[in-house]
């Protein structure tokens, strides 16, 4: 043989060996998908994502493989996801059964020499929606459980949806019936409760309405159900009785009535008599402890008598209104909101 030629197989040999030991190191140098993170979920579809971090001068990822089944079964669905050079986040959507939970892996492909695969990197398990909004179960059974002179108590019992939503908590609120503002509370429940029971300040001698929701949670997915109606209440239904200046008031005279309108009132009362009277008069406000707070003269004709009365001034409880005058009396009571 040769020099030349003994140098030429010498320089053959060596290029192998160092071809055969890089094809080694590269070896198991695929990065496999990072931060696999469910992004939305519905009734029939899901979407994912994962993020891909090149090996260089290392492997080259190309695609990623991504894998999905319903847990329990052993046939796994698989599709290839190619994408541009340089994109880090990868986003997957597919179509799925619903209310079925799943489980999913992910994998990528990469390329220097040869191809090569990292490993499989699970992502979070997930349970599709059972119906097209969500089958979060509304609160059961409301009930209005007690109260003193400034607080109430409520109740409703807890209906889990598993294997579908979790509930996780609910929101109640309460008002002043006939106004529009509502206060508004969120409460937690506890793992495996049946049934919640919600104490609260308010204001004595009112008409409250009072609501419900559930809130549940499914795969980090937070949904409401509609409000439920609980049955109205009024707080301290035994409100405190008129005292001294009520006492001075003798009972209705004889067929007399006095009658208001709208009851409860919010900013103007309209007070009127079932029959004809003729004289002076004095209609009287007093409130829930006996204090006068509205005072009014009125001279009535052989008519009976219709007055208006603002009521902007009187804050929000129970209020009693006396007329008075030619031997005649008549009083009834009002809620002001």
């Amino acid at each position: 043989m040769s020099r030349t030629t003994t140098i030429r197989v010498l320089f053959t040999v060596i290029l192998l060996i160092c071809v055969s030991s890089l094809v080694k190191a590269q070896t198991g140098c695929c990065r496999p998908p990072d931060s696999l993170k469910l992004v939305s979920i519905t009734t029939n579809r899901f979407c994912v994502s994962w993020k891909v971090k090149d090996s260089f001068p290392c492997d080259s990822i190309t695609a990623s493989i991504i894998q999905f089944r319903k847990v329990g079964t052993t046939t796994w669905t698989t599709r290839t996801v190619n994408f541009p050079k340089g994109q880090k986040l990868i986003n997957f959507c597919d179509s799925v059964k619903p209310c079925t939970q799943y489980q999913w892996q992910v994998k990528n492909i990469c390329k220097k020499i040869d191809t090569s695969y990292s490993s499989f990197v699970s992502g979070p398990n997930f349970i599709t929606f059972c119906d097209t909004s969500s089958c979060c179960n509304k609160p059961d059974s409301l009930k209005y459980v007690s109260h003193t002179s400034s607080s109430f108590c409520v109740s409703w019992n807890i209906k889990d949806s598993m294997p579908c939503d979790s509930s996780i908590g609910a929101t109640i609120r309460w008002k002043w019936e006939g106004t529009s503002v509502w206060k508004t509370v969120d409460v937690t429940y506890t793992a495996g409760q049946k049934k919640y029971t919600y104490c609260d300040t308010a204001t004595i001698c009112r008409y409250y309405d009072w609501q419900v929701r559930t809130k549940c949670r499914r795969a980090g997915v937070i949904t409401y159900t509609a409000y439920v109606l609980g049955p109205k209440f009024l707080l301290n239904n035994h409100c405190p009785p008129i005292e001294k200046a009520m006492n001075t008031i003798p009972a209705n005279s004889s067929d007399l009535m006095l009658k208001i309108t709208p009851n409860p009132v919010t900013s103007e009362i309209t007070v009127y008599t079932n029959k004809n009277l003729s004289g002076n008069f004095n209609i009287q406000i007093i409130d829930a402890v006996g204090r006068l707070r509205i005072k009014r003269a009125v001279v009535a004709r052989q008519k009976p008598i219709k007055l208006k009365i603002n009521t902007d001034m009187l804050k929000g409880g129970l209020y009693y209104i006396v007329l008075s005058g030619q031997g005649e009396n008549a009083k009834t009571s009002f809620i002001k909101y």
